[in-house]
């Protein structure tokens, strides 16, 4: 909802429709400890932290909603990903452009349904504009809010290095360097032209 986070998107919905039963699940890039039961105290039923794996989805789904042949994973166990073929693999995904093998990973080897992301991410890269001009213009509540947003996103997709340098910005925000955000709009735009090459390529 324009202006509302989800907080109060939540709250409203419970005063509103007190007899609303429905689940309302947090979705974000926050992953600190202690995010869901504070998720929870606002009035949601539960919490998903990007980036997103089909399995936890659809175990989310089976939880809420009985489809046990969704998943046979729980959330809590399936949020916490196996780390295969040790160190070496994690600190070479943390240099990819797009690491592919990660996110067909997440939608279970499902190359189109990948693909289609990745297309449409593309078509809504106006996001990447609209950071740049929020850090020419120093509105640095906007340019957290739209760094968090495109973390969140390119995470889920696996655009490993999109993902990190839009953290490092809202980090930048948070901390109060905001000294140090302008030297990375250039590293923006950059590793964006990568990305953006790195998807053409990888849908066409």
């Amino acid at each position: 909802m324009p202006g509302w986070d989800g907080f109060e998107t939540t709250k409203q919905i419970r005063q509103t429709f007190p007899d609303y039963s429905a689940p309302i699940v947090a979705m974000t890039a926050h992953a600190t400890t202690g995010y869901r039961e504070h998720c929870i105290e606002q009035g949601m039923t539960d919490y998903l932290s990007k980036p997103l794996d089909e399995p936890v989805l659809l175990a989310l789904f089976s939880k809420y909603f009985g489809k046990a042949d969704l998943a046979e994973t729980s959330p809590s166990d399936a949020a916490a990903p196996a780390i295969k073929n040790g160190e070496a693999r994690a600190e070479l995904a943390s240099y990819l452009v797009l690491d592919s093998a990660d996110g067909l990973k997440r939608l279970r080897g499902k190359t189109e349904i990948y693909q289609k992301l990745l297309g449409k991410f593309l078509q809504e890269a106006k996001e990447i504009d609209s950071l740049c001009q929020n850090i020419d213009q120093r509105d640095w509540a906007q340019v957290a809010f739209v760094a968090h947003a495109i973390k969140g996103s390119a995470a889920t997709l696996s655009l490993r290095q999109l993902s990190e340098i839009a953290r490092r910005i809202e980090t930048a925000v948070k901390n109060g360097k905001t000294d140090l955000i302008p030297d990375m709009a250039g590293k923006l735009r950059h590793t964006w032209d990568l990305t953006e090459s790195e998807i053409r390529k990888y849908i066409v």
